[in-house]
């Protein structure tokens, strides 16, 4: 009923003017209204596409800490890795862009952020396996770090 009257008034205001002015009228007047309903279909669509479409969890993640390795042989290596496993290439995610200084390893020009997103990856438990020099290892154990040992099958 709203929708209706709203119409009718809008048709009484616009009736004696022409296509083009009617539009100049609308954006007028209604284009907060108009930009609104964009944003929200706009935001409608987001929403579905994150939960429908959004980031999957990969099937297997590993982290080379402080190995300087190209992207192209960390690559082959995931390749290698998900067709062993069987799975596709995008589930199984290996990055060696870990580089940073801890304890008495002082490296020079690296990204200290990294350590903290090693750390945020740790505690919610999104890394499956580490590969890391002796001393990272004795340092995360003396920081209260644990570690599982591999179960063979």
């Amino acid at each position: 009923m709203l929708k209706n009257k709203w119409l009718q008034d809008l048709q009484e205001k616009t009736s004696g003017m022409s296509r083009k002015e009617k539009i100049d009228h609308i954006w007028t007047y209604y284009w907060y209204h108009i930009l609104g309903v964009l944003v929200m279909i706009a935001l409608i669509f987001l929403f579905v596409q994150h939960y429908a479409f959004g980031n999957k969890k990969p099937a297997f993640t590993c982290v080379f800490v402080n190995q300087e390795t190209e992207t192209q042989q960390i690559d082959k290596m995931a390749e290698a890795f998900a067709q062993e496993l069987g799975l596709p290439a995008g589930q199984v995610i290996l990055s060696a862009d870990y580089m940073f200084s801890y304890a008495d390893v002082h490296l020079e020009g690296v990204n200290e952020s990294t350590y903290e997103k090693f750390f945020f990856q740790w505690r919610n438990k999104e890394i499956d396996a580490v590969v890391l020099s002796e001393s990272f290892y004795h340092h995360i154990k003396e920081m209260g770090g644990a570690f599982q040992k591999w179960k063979k099958r």
